[in-house]
């Protein structure tokens, strides 16, 4: 249990039992802060398996309660080192289940792939692509699936373009928008209703279930919700890029929203099969940046960045070392490793996909007598 502070995803708070006014623990979305502070604490090496909420709602690859392989380390500047321990760890348990049923063929040598933010958009309009086929977007924002028109109906075809256009071509069928977004969701409808019919896929960048690295992602983006203000595209948290040090600097001094839109995240994620398995980020570890970031890209008053950060910042005015961290989903990755299509083959008693527990009825609402125990009362439904 923690601290409510905004860092992206909504929280479960949690009452505790106290005359009113009412207070509320949060349950931790990450460790993330509480690694940061054991960095300046001088805990130079950090891991463990860590337990996250999320009041989100659920789907294939994401339940509102999950576990991270979480770790963090000290004195690194850029993610370089940070992703050779991850692939160290990955190698490890990719050895430990080969020859089990439905586990991933080895891994090759070396370092695993990467792949530009910006080519991963271009290409197959997503920000965590599917490379085990290809079928990839060309110049014109179209993507050819070869044999499809051949073995599905009109119908089918449709329920496969959503928006954008679906042009029968011979036996295949040529998906176009000017959206490459569109276009990446339709592929990979177009990629499962062919492996459904038995329909062989192109070959990809890559072989299916190879992990990769994703770089070059912004530092901010427009919030989804309030479309006039900033958030992160990782975290509060995340450093800029090494070379963009000094641009960042001056993009807060100008408040300008473009040059602070422009400016890249030290910051990857791991992808595989079109599944995020984790991501990470070199930290801001000056005070003063990490207030600068807060109150202004983010829109955070003095006060509220005091009320809810004042104690990771007290503790970066103390000296911290530059420091960075990756967190990998540890239920996707055994997911990966099982072959499973969704987290509810590895889960026992998962959430429902409205976050809900089927076999309890949880979440359920709570007496008179409890809500008053924590000094809250509930209210009429609305009109």
């Amino acid at each position: 249990m923690f601290k409510s502070t905004p860092e992206g995803a909504k929280e479960f708070l949690v009452p505790i039992q106290t005359k009113p006014p009412a207070r509320f623990f949060a349950l931790a979305q990450s460790p993330q802060q509480l690694k940061q502070l054991l960095m300046v604490a001088g805990v130079d090496r950090y891991f463990q398996f860590a337990r996250c909420y999320r009041d989100e709602g659920g789907r294939a690859d994401r339940q509102p309660e999950f576990t991270q392989m979480d770790m963090e380390m000290s004195f690194v500047r850029d993610m370089k080192p940070v992703e050779t321990v991850i692939e160290g760890a990955v190698r490890a348990a990719w050895s430990a289940v080969t020859g089990f049923p439905r586990a991933p063929p080895p891994l090759p040598p070396g370092a695993f792939p990467r792949i530009a933010l910006s080519d991963a958009l271009r290409k197959y309009g997503s920000d965590k692509p599917d490379l085990g086929f290809g079928m990839a977007i060309d110049d014109e924002g179209a993507v050819r699936c070869p044999d499809l028109a051949r073995v599905t109906s009109r119908s089918e075809r449709d329920a496969i373009r959503g928006p954008t256009r679906a042009d029968v071509v011979g036996n295949d069928v040529v998906l176009r928008s000017t959206s490459r977004a569109d276009v990446g969701t339709a592929r990979l409808r177009a990629a499962a209703v062919m492996r459904s019919k038995g329909v062989p896929l192109p070959p990809g960048e890559l072989a299916p279930r190879r992990p990769f690295w994703v770089h070059g992602f912004g530092l901010f983006e427009l919030d989804a919700e309030q479309p006039m203000r900033l958030a992160s595209v990782h975290h509060p948290f995340t450093a800029a890029e090494s070379d963009d040090g000094e641009a960042l600097a001056k993009a807060l001094d100008s408040n300008d929203r473009s040059a602070l839109l422009e400016l890249r995240g030290n910051h990857v994620d791991l992808v595989c099969d079109g599944v995020e398995l984790g991501g990470g980020s070199v930290r801001i570890h000056d005070a003063t940046v990490q207030r600068r970031v807060l109150c202004g890209p983010l829109g955070l008053s003095p006060s509220e960045c005091e009320a809810k950060f004042g104690h990771l910042l007290r503790a970066l005015e103390l000296g911290a070392p530059p420091h960075g961290g990756f967190a990998v989903g540890f239920d996707r990755f055994v997911a990966l490793l099982c072959g499973a299509t969704s987290l509810n083959r590895v889960l026992a008693f998962p959430k429902s996909s409205a976050g809900t527990d089927p076999m309890t009825g949880a979440p359920c609402e709570a007496d008179e007598a409890a809500l008053r125990a924590v000094g809250l009362s509930s209210l009429p439904p609305p009109p």
